[in-house]
């Protein structure tokens, strides 16, 4: 049992050794790089991003546009409601249906489509009155958007 002891002691003094110089070598690391190192990379975008997030998470208000990526920050919406195209138009064009006089014609949809005009994209409204015949649109203007070679639904 005395060898035993014997033996623990010279293994505490050599571990107290290592261990003296361990902290000796760290006190020399710590001198060279002096500057706290971060768990997180640092960049100002990204602390701009984190405390964005932080104070969305305290407040407890939604993501702006309901999506997952905080790229879009602006506040501008991708898609523009149809009453702001109507109010910002350049130019409105009166459109009745075919063989019909305008006491003939109900009021029937406005349609913002984008025409170009003296070499400049200009938003035109059509303001389509209908008589007999719904289904007519102005002339190489599809029933749903975009361009048609027929002018209508067919």
């Amino acid at each position: 049992m005395a060898s035993l002891v014997v033996q623990w002691r010279g293994d505490i003094a050599s571990l107290a050794k290592r261990f003296e110089e361990l902290e000796k070598e760290n006190q020399k690391l710590r001198k060279k790089n002096s500057t706290q190192r971060l768990d997180k990379p640092y960049s100002r975008t990204a602390e701009e991003m984190r405390r964005r997030k932080d104070e969305e998470k305290k407040s407890g208000t939604p993501k702006k546009h309901g999506s997952s990526s905080d790229r879009q920050t602006s506040d501008r919406r991708w898609r523009m409601p149809k009453q702001d195209k109507i109010d910002r138009a350049d130019h409105h064009e009166f459109v009745l249906s075919e063989g019909f006089a305008v006491t003939q014609c109900e009021p029937g949809i406005d349609r913002p489509v984008w025409r170009i005009r003296n070499g400049k994209a200009t938003l035109v409204i059509y303001e389509i009155w209908r008589g007999h015949n719904f289904r007519d649109t102005p002339g190489g203007l599809s029933w749903r958007g975009g361009l048609s070679g027929s002018g209508d639904r067919g």
